[in-house]
């Protein structure tokens, strides 16, 4: 499958680039399923700087559902649960009860969640996560 060729993951993928980043991995959900892609630099035609997308089929890490992989897209990008629930058009309970189920299934508090979501790509930059990109790719350089 290339993904390169969803406009979704393409945009990203421009984004990424324009930014400069070393590496960036992060998930990805297509019509047949959850990608693990890193996004790395390479040269490009004619020598000229571009990327190269990696990206194997993969799973959600440690049994974490979509909507948990969301709330922890946004708790790399906010302070609080308040601030995650006007994120992604939920109450702040719904985005309390996520933050618990996901610092269980991980085994980690709050901030160290979101810094191994950070470093191993547990992130997914679409949909609800859009809105999180350019504080990722901040948190990054």
């Amino acid at each position: 499958m290339n993904l390169r060729a969803d406009p979704d993951l393409d945009a990203i993928v421009t984004l990424i680039e324009r930014h400069g980043t070393d590496r960036l991995p992060f998930l990805w959900r297509s019509e047949s399923g959850w990608w693990f892609v890193e996004v790395v630099p390479s040269t490009g035609t004619q020598g000229l700087p571009g990327v190269r997308i990696r990206a194997h089929p993969t799973e959600l890490p440690n049994g974490l559902t979509p909507a948990e992989l969301d709330v922890l897209t946004q708790l790399i990008a906010r302070d609080s649960d308040a601030e995650i629930a006007r994120a992604l058009t939920l109450s702040v309970r719904t985005v309390h009860s996520h933050v618990a189920h996901l610092r269980r299934k991980l085994g980690l508090g709050r901030a160290q969640a979101a810094a191994r979501a950070l470093v191993r790509g547990w992130y997914r930059p679409q949909g609800p996560g859009a809105a999180a990109m350019d504080a990722i790719l901040a948190l990054r350089t």
